[in-house]
């Protein structure tokens, strides 16, 4: 009986521990990218097994060799799951938020600006609002690189940035094409696209 309470109290410590920054990051991190329903329960399924089983393998290793974790190497831990926290949010800030803010200030521009034409929907916020959010999302992490001293300028001049416009390109194209596709077979799919604004009405 004594190991059943033990096994509970166990299996809530560890439901509480699930809800904590680290995991709570984590989990924002994996689903930031655009994904469906089944992919995502696998990528979670996937970190929850890799988790579960790094902490068998630790904490087991502990016990059955009767080790202890001194002070400073639990203060050197929670340092290390701190950085890997803050590695996550920007992660998030830069793969998720930026390519949304990019894409829904085009958005808001063109239908302001611009005629409410099916054709300019699919340039401006089919094509170009996935290169240009390409090219924030790269931008961004080169600034990032340099103020952690990632890379120099001159290797991102080499090694980077020359890959900038293959980029574009290839992400307005392919992006583009999937867009024009959906809100010409499956507009409802597609929440920025209103049907009576720019096919109704014309």
């Amino acid at each position: 009986m004594e190991m059943w309470s033990l096994l509970a109290f166990g299996a809530l410590v560890g439901m509480q521990h699930a809800l904590e920054a680290d995991h709570l990051a984590a989990v924002a991190a994996l689903s930031a990218r655009p994904s469906n329903r089944r992919s995502l329960m696998l990528r979670g399924a996937w970190w929850g097994a890799g988790h579960t089983i790094a902490l068998f393998a630790i904490c087991g290793s502990v016990l059955l060799l009767g080790l202890t974790l001194g002070d400073g190497l639990q203060a050197s831990l929670e340092f290390a799951v701190g950085i890997m926290v803050a590695g996550l949010g920007l992660n998030v800030l830069v793969v998720g938020c930026v390519p949304i803010l990019v894409t829904q200030s085009l958005l808001r521009l063109a239908q302001r600006r611009l005629p409410h034409n099916f054709f300019v929907y699919v340039y401006i916020n089919g094509f170009l609002a996935a290169g240009l959010s390409t090219l924030a999302v790269g931008l961004l992490g080169a600034l990032l690189m340099l103020m952690v001293d990632g890379g120099s300028s001159e290797w991102l001049s080499y090694q980077y940035y020359p890959f900038f416009p293959l980029i574009f390109f290839s992400e307005a194209f392919v992006n583009g094409m999937i867009m024009t596709a959906l809100v010409a077979l499956r507009p409802g799919w597609v929440s920025s696209f209103d049907d009576n604004l720019y096919i109704n009405n014309k």
